[in-house]
This record gives structure tokens, sequence and C-alpha cells, in this order.
């Protein structure tokens, strides 16, 4: 969320998005809750969002439900 410019990241999934890319593109931040209260995900073409540190479980999780992937 934070690399050069305070909105670095909403651009660079806009980006992605506008690129055609289908694939899920998810926030990984540790500016904690106040990212969901900023911005709107789901309106700059994020997947998903979470706050580092994030265990590698829940990622995979996260990760397998936006690819539809079953167990």
């Amino acid at each position: 969320m934070m690399m050069e410019t305070v909105d670095a990241s909403a651009k660079t999934a806009e980006q992605i998005k506008d690129s055609g890319c289908k694939a899920p593109v998810i926030l990984l931040s540790s500016i904690g809750e106040s990212t969901s209260y900023n911005l709107d995900i789901n309106e700059i073409g994020l997947s998903g969002a979470l706050q580092k540190p994030v265990k590698p479980s829940m990622l995979i999780s996260l990760i397998k439900r936006k690819l539809q992937i079953r167990d």
C-alpha cells in the first residue's frame, strides 16, 4: 500500500486489471485496518486484502478461494 507513493499499489492494481489480466490481485499491507476505511478494494480491482504478517495458511486459503480450488 505504501510503495513509493501513497496510492502506488492502487494504481498498480488498476493497471494490472486494465491490461486484461484475470488473475486475482491480493493486497498484503502492514498498515492494518485503516486500509479498509480509506479505499474500496473492489473499486480498484483487488480480490482481497490481508494485513502483514500473514499466516501462510490464511494466504493459501484466500488464493484457493479466489481461484475456486477445492481441497
